[in-house]
């Protein structure tokens, strides 16, 4: 299963875009009726029209996951949403992550285990459980979340488990909005070092490690807190013997090679000797026996007062420390593909997020320049 997008040069120059729709042996084309300029006059509404058909490709994706795995069996399960998650989570081709979590968020809200009708859902379960959801998890995971539980209304529709999809009547006000404003927290270089040589004597030595090792590796905590010594391993580069990591995405599930960068090996040479599997030992313990979550929020509120005791006033999670992975390696040259592939994205146009943040360093600090009074003979 495949859907991509691909461009058509038209006789008058333009660009129309459309999917490629692979999907049970059948190829289809869908042309989306989304033309772009390719001009410099119009390279912000290209932009634009280039992202709408990013989510049109996306919602075509989920359609498809769900059709194609979720079977509604007439004797058994057949108005059950939890047996129908199971089969999405059970078919190996689905993103499997995504619906765990799903279902573990649907079972949290409604305190159910065993069933939850189809015919229960209705807007207003739909916009309590939005409700819930943001208080989980972030703003747009949470979108993505409402839009997979549409397609899988969706389908239930078209197997006549469902009559009308509920979806369709929350209202558009109530709907959650992507939250395209979002402020991206990370540290320059300087501030990394002021956190580096400031002590926090409660905060876990770990803690502090493992912070600094993905500011400078770029791992999210769900690759780092479980982080294994056989996952790291030599590779050759053009002769050259490297370091780097081999591991399978927490979020993606996807494989991963990742170079290891010297201040991220140096922090690996500390944690050497710890006799254990993991390299972070005591954090990855902690996680088995609290769960990861519970753990990082304890990483995070020890975070928040290591910054405040180095000066620095921005609001630190964990998470922070990807963000300024991605930043020091656009603001030392390295390219935005190359990044893209550092952080494990699977569409590049999620790392050009990182490209604003440098050209709001670069007005920043054109705007601290002094003004010169230069007065004409």
């Amino acid at each position: 299963m495949g859907v991509v997008i691909r461009e058509k040069i038209m006789n008058d120059g333009s660009v129309s875009l459309y999917l490629d729709i692979y999907h049970q042996g059948k190829r289809k084309y869908e042309f989306l009726n989304i033309h772009l300029s390719n001009s410099r006059k119009s390279a912000k509404e290209d932009k634009a029209k280039r992202k709408l058909a990013e989510k049109i490709k996306i919602k075509r994706e989920n359609d498809l996951l769900v059709q194609n795995s979720v079977s509604f069996k007439k004797k058994t399960g057949q108005d059950n949403v939890l047996i129908a998650l199971d089969d999405l989570i059970n078919d190996k081709t689905n993103k499997q992550i995504r619906w765990k979590s799903i279902k573990s968020h649907i079972v949290n809200y409604t305190g159910q285990e065993s069933k939850i009708s189809f015919g229960s859902i209705d807007e207003k379960w739909i916009i309590g459980f939005q409700s819930y959801l943001i208080t989980k998890i972030s703003n747009n995971t949470a979108l993505n979340y409402l839009s997979l539980l549409n397609s899988l209304l969706k389908n239930a529709c078209k197997e006549k488990v469902l009559k009308n999809n509920p979806y369709d009547f929350v209202p558009k006000k109530a709907r959650l909005k992507k939250n395209r404003d979002k402020q991206r927290v990370f540290l320059l270089l300087n501030e990394i070092e002021k956190l580096a040589k400031t002590e926090c004597p409660k905060m876990p030595e770990e803690f502090r490690q493992i912070f600094i090792f993905c500011c400078f590796s770029g791992l999210r905590w769900s690759d780092a807190h479980c982080l294994r010594w056989d996952n790291i391993i030599s590779i050759n580069n053009n002769g050259k013997e490297e370091k780097a990591i081999r591991f399978r995405q927490e979020k993606t599930e996807n494989v991963q090679y990742l170079p290891l960068s010297k201040q991220a090996l140096e922090i690996l040479n500390q944690k050497r000797n710890n006799n254990s599997e993991h390299v972070f030992s005591e954090i990855n313990s902690k996680a088995e026996k609290h769960t990861e979550n519970v753990v990082l929020k304890t990483v995070n509120r020890h975070l928040s007062i290591w910054a405040k005791r180095a000066g620095i006033n921005k609001h630190m999670t964990f998470h922070a420390s990807r963000h300024t992975f991605a930043t020091l390696a656009l603001t030392y040259g390295a390219g935005l593909y190359t990044i893209s592939k550092l952080l494990g994205h699977q569409n590049i146009m999620t790392t050009t997020i990182y490209t604003k943040v440098i050209d709001d360093m670069k007005s920043n600090a054109m705007a601290t320049l002094p003004k010169l009074k230069i007065e004409n003979d």
